[in-house]
């Protein structure tokens, strides 16, 4: 690990990652079940979505996982794909 100033910037950067990911905030872990749940009964991959929204199928899972956000056009994007409205998608995640 490096070590800048007598300080362990590995250690850091690990404890720094897990902090953020105990974080996730809960509204993104509803949407990300929301967003698999009718990826699946679409018979999608998340290769096949992540093409559709020009993304790598890592953000997928990441989305999917809760760890990543995703931005207003992405949702009318996703929504699309998944044929549902944005309303449909979001409905009940707050």
């Amino acid at each position: 690990m490096l070590q800048t100033g007598g300080v362990d910037t590995g250690s850091r950067a690990t404890a720094r990652t897990k902090r953020a990911a105990a974080r996730i905030e809960p509204v993104y872990i509803r949407l990300a079940r929301r967003i698999r749940i009718l990826r699946k009964k679409a018979g999608m991959s998340q290769k096949a979505l992540a093409k559709f929204l020009d993304l790598a199928r890592a953000n997928i899972a990441n989305i999917e996982g809760g760890r990543q956000r995703i931005s207003l056009h992405q949702i009318g994007l996703l929504a699309a794909a998944l044929n549902k409205r944005p309303d449909q998608l979001l409905h009940g995640i707050w």
